[in-house]
């Protein structure tokens, strides 16, 4: 598996970060959007069908952000486990803050003191040290 494989295998969680954090987010406004659709609904003629159709609608909504946040949970932890091979903290550190908690280079820099340039060549090292499964590079 070439370091770019690699690289791509554990960018998963950071590339779908953005899709959890929408997923909780849309969680949050389920309930402002229950207490609102429920006011709305219930003032109209035929209100008990109406409420069951938003209900039913809302439980979907729900079921499919948890859906999306548990493989966001498989993905950090099929990530981190991997990380976790490694016999070196300090690369174990690196690639944790880098592809699990999405560091930016610049904070990298600033929590490592290190500069751009060794904060990239740490990451190559750190991800040339991991090893793959055949199973695990088919996944990716």
């Amino acid at each position: 598996m070439t370091r770019e494989d690699k690289k791509n295998w554990l960018s998963r969680y950071r590339k779908y970060y953005p899709v959890i954090r929408q997923a909780r987010s849309d969680l949050d406004s389920m309930t402002i959007l229950k207490a609102v659709q429920y006011d709305q609904v219930k003032s109209d003629t035929n209100a008990h069908s109406d409420l069951s159709d938003v209900v039913a609608r809302r439980e979907e909504l729900i079921a499919e952000c948890h859906r999306t946040l548990y493989r966001g949970i498989e993905l950090f932890s099929e990530i981190l486990h991997k990380i976790e091979t490694l016999d070196d903290d300090r690369q174990k550190d690196i690639l944790h803050c880098y592809y699990l908690l999405a560091w930016s280079i610049d904070r990298m820099e600033d929590e490592f003191e290190l500069t751009a340039r060794w904060v990239y060549k740490e990451i190559g090292k750190a991800v040339d040290a991991l090893e793959f499964t055949p199973e695990e590079i088919a996944s990716c």
